[in-house]
């Protein structure tokens, strides 16, 4: 028997996907894919952000030992202490630094003062208590001379940071540009952009610690532009403790 081409395909039924079907399954695939992306995304944020709050808070403790042994190479002159400058903006990185005196050795001059710098102008005078904005590299005057070796600045990338000074009420009282751990002792001070010295009030009499509505402890904001997961590391003013509390 004889059965025509035109028969046999009349005859005959295939399985196939309509448009729809596959427009769906793309639609689905693409989906998964776009969430697999926005994970991979936030995990590397997270790891990032991390990574950020680690270094800054193991930075502060490496500042703060050093402050602590005070390791003067032999052509310095006393240094006040051991710090980081984090930029006169909102702070993009920062920079490790030693702050020289014009003195050759504790016990000369403003050493001994109950803050860094402090010196008694004569005749009940308001002294000064401030830090320089200048760099030399020399220790030999009043200047702040950067660290040497591989860590000794850092930049924050896409990490944006933000530092503040907050009372115990969680209220802003000012805004810091250096942190300073005190030779030997280890205490902790904040200057502003300008030098000035933070949480003190400067009388006749001497430097006296403002009330506790204005005296803050350090809050480093760290975060992802248009991100909401945030850390904050806290360092607390004149014990120098340092926490890292996420939001």
């Amino acid at each position: 028997m004889k059965i025509s081409i035109q028969q046999h395909l009349k005859g005959t039924q295939y399985a196939a996907f309509t448009l729809l079907e596959i427009l769906l399954v793309l639609i689905i695939s693409m989906t998964l894919m776009s969430m697999s992306i926005f994970s991979i995304i936030a995990m590397r944020n997270n790891i990032m952000l991390s990574e950020t709050t680690d270094r800054v808070s193991s930075d502060l403790r490496y500042v703060r030992n050093s402050s602590l042994l005070l390791q003067r190479d032999p052509s310095d002159n006393w240094i006040y202490g051991v710090g980081i400058d984090f930029g006169d903006s909102e702070s993009v990185g920062y920079t490790m630094f030693k702050w020289c005196s014009p003195y050759t050795d504790y016990g000369d001059g403003n050493t001994m003062s109950d803050v860094p710098n402090y010196s008694d102008i004569p005749y009940g005078s308001v002294g000064t208590a401030r830090i320089p904005t200048s760099y030399s590299t020399v220790c030999n005057n009043n200047v702040l001379v950067e660290l040497g070796g591989r860590y000794a600045q850092y930049d924050f990338d896409a990490i944006e940071a933000q530092l503040r000074l907050r009372n115990e009420a969680g209220s802003i009282v000012g805004y810091p540009r250096f942190v300073l751990f005190e030779s030997l002792t280890g205490r902790a001070f904040f200057y502003d952009k300008n030098g000035n010295l933070l949480n003190f009030q400067i009388l006749p009499s001497g430097p006296q610690i403002v009330g506790e509505t204005q005296e803050g402890d350090l809050d480093i904001e760290l975060g992802i532009p248009q991100r909401s997961n945030v850390q904050h590391i806290e360092l607390a003013h004149i014990s120098g403790e340092i926490n890292i509390l996420e939001n």
